[in-house]
């Protein structure tokens, strides 16, 4: 790789696309995390009594009325509604909007499962979680096609990060022999990553210029389906003739190919198999 590729922008990018990826998966984890406590606590039971007394003889099994596994539905189920439908409609949607809807709900989430009363809220907030994480995913991948291929390997590494960070910052924090926090004061201790991950964006990425940009008009709320708009080409050879001319590597603009319905459905089949 020449170094003129290695300039500010492209470690700026790398960084945001890091985060973008940490911080999508970061709730669906936290979630995850903490789904026994979740149920527990919502059937009136003491997360400390169970979890850090021993008992001297074991004669059944310690049950919830509902089990974890309605949490892990819950934080799966959203997110695979989204990827299935969802590609059909999101790219008419300005990607600013889209990142600011999934800030909102992931913030959502850590606040409606801190101070949920009963189990269907709860399962509601991880629901908010999931909803995020999904419309995140096909949107940052889908702005990730307007940057080089280092863009997707950031956001690879940020999402295997979440699993270790998220997973231990819960335990970390709510673990007896360490911090010793309720899971409630825990979740919305989390609600820094929702912040980190709002002003990534518009602070740390670097926008190409053949990404629609909405301003204080209405008619600019919507991205204009016409293919030969912002950036986009119906045909590969214009998007190449564009890239050739363009020998600033800085601004390179990675040649965009509208898809049709079809190429959509067949592409949903291809990521489900």
């Amino acid at each position: 790789m020449s170094s003129k590729r290695w300039n500010w922008s492209t470690i700026r990018n790398i960084i945001a696309f890091w985060i973008f990826g940490l911080c999508n998966n970061y709730g669906y984890v936290i979630m995850l995390s903490a789904a026994e406590d979740i149920m527990v606590i919502q059937e009136g039971g003491n997360v400390t009594k169970q979890i850090q007394n021993c008992e001297d003889h074991i004669t059944a099994r310690h049950c919830t009325a509902i089990s974890t596994g309605a949490v892990l539905l819950a934080d799966n189920l959203p997110s695979l509604f989204v990827k299935l439908t969802f590609p059909f409609f999101m790219h008419r949607i300005p990607f600013v909007f889209r990142h600011l809807l999934v800030c909102l709900l992931q913030a959502s989430s850590y606040f409606v499962v801190a101070f949920s009363v009963n189990v269907p809220m709860s399962l509601a907030g991880v629901c908010f979680a999931a909803f995020g994480s999904g419309i995140g995913e096909i949107s940052y991948l889908a702005l990730a096609s307007h940057y080089p291929t280092l863009a997707i390997a950031a956001w690879s590494s940020g999402t295997g990060a979440a699993g270790l960070l998220g997973s231990f910052s819960y335990a970390f924090l709510t673990d007896r022999s360490m911090a010793d926090l309720q899971p409630k004061v825990a979740l919305l201790i989390q609600l820094f990553i929702p912040i980190v991950f709002a002003i990534t964006y518009f602070f740390v990425l670097v926008v190409p210029e053949d990404v629609h940009q909405p301003g204080w008009n209405p008619k600019t709320w919507i991205v204009p389906d016409d293919g030969h708009e912002h950036g986009v080409r119906n045909t590969d050879d214009e998007a190449e003739e564009e890239c050739k001319d363009n020998n600033n590597a800085s601004r390179l603009k990675v040649p965009q190919r509208k898809l049709t319905f079809i190429e959509r459905v067949q592409l949903i089949v291809f990521c489900i198999v």
